[in-house]
């Protein structure tokens, strides 16, 4: 698509934030109502926090260096 003239974009910050927000108000409506749910999202929770932190450590300091090292 690039090679064909399509420029990409990210999402705003503030795009990102309200879907977000969305979703998890939308995961934590749902936890309150269907409790096969709220057993899945509770585990979740725990799984991304530790996700993220390992993302951050791994993945995010990777792309870092990838995207602005001379040699790319």
């Amino acid at each position: 698509m690039v090679k064909n003239g399509v420029k990409l974009h990210a999402y705003s910050p503030e795009i990102l934030r309200a879907a977000h927000k969305v979703a998890f108000d939308l995961y934590k409506e749902e936890s309150g109502k269907n409790p096969a749910w709220k057993k899945i999202y509770d585990s979740w929770k725990k799984f991304r926090q530790n996700q993220l932190l390992w993302h951050c450590v791994s993945q995010r300091s990777l792309s870092e260096f990838l995207f602005t090292w001379p040699g790319k």
